[in-house]
């Protein structure tokens, strides 16, 4: 490949990097809701720095490039144990999808095939009599928190974040133990996507 053909690369993948934006921030404020826009003062990942969480706006456009089949990763899995939960990750035994084997429901983890932004999003229902606190960890870490009320309505609680992964990271979802799941139902998911590889270089 010539240097002027080398320069041309580069000059794209700079200019995907420069439009590419994906962010997740949570709010810590438990003030009363300003007449304005929410302030999400606590930023989880924010690529292209789209967000501010002083200016609760954001802008900047999704440009998404995969270099091959093997670096698209996405997955879907629902749990169909209506047993009580333990210390240990939710484990979603019912694989909608897994394309890249991220997920495994042997052990109700993600590990990261591949660094980059990943989208990752879970749902849940406790059991009629059941409150349930539920955490998402990345490497152990909480990054947000999960809440269903026992009682007779039922209610479905759920989050979506960004998280950007180096490879063999791992991500998962916990719950309070002894609780259960209303798992007749396909109410309670764990899902996720590789939404942009981290491995642009020149």
């Amino acid at each position: 490949m010539g240097t002027a053909a080398v320069k041309a690369s580069c000059d794209l993948i700079n200019k995907v990097e420069e439009e590419y934006a994906a962010f997740t921030a949570i709010t810590t404020n438990g003030d009363a809701l300003p007449n304005g826009p929410i302030i999400y003062d606590k930023v989880v990942s924010n690529v292209g720095k789209a967000y501010s969480a002083g200016v609760p706006v954001f802008s900047n456009i999704q440009f998404w490039v995969y270099k091959s089949k093997d670096e698209f990763v996405a997955f879907t899995a629902l749990t169909t144990n209506g047993n009580a939960l333990t210390n240990d990750p939710i484990k979603y035994d019912n694989i909608v999808t897994n394309i890249g084997k991220a997920y495994s429901s042997t052990s109700g983890i993600i590990r990261a095939p591949i660094t980059g932004t990943y989208s990752i999003s879970c749902s849940l229902m406790g059991h009629h009599t059941n409150t349930i606190w539920a955490n998402l960890y990345h490497n152990g870490k909480q990054i947000v928190r999960l809440y269903t009320k026992a009682g007779n309505r039922l209610e479905v609680t759920s989050h979506t974040v960004f998280l950007t992964l180096v490879e063999s990271d791992e991500v998962w979802v916990q719950g309070t133990a002894g609780r259960k799941l209303y798992a007749i139902e396909p109410y309670n998911q764990f899902s996720g996507a590789l939404i942009r590889n981290g491995d642009f270089m020149c």
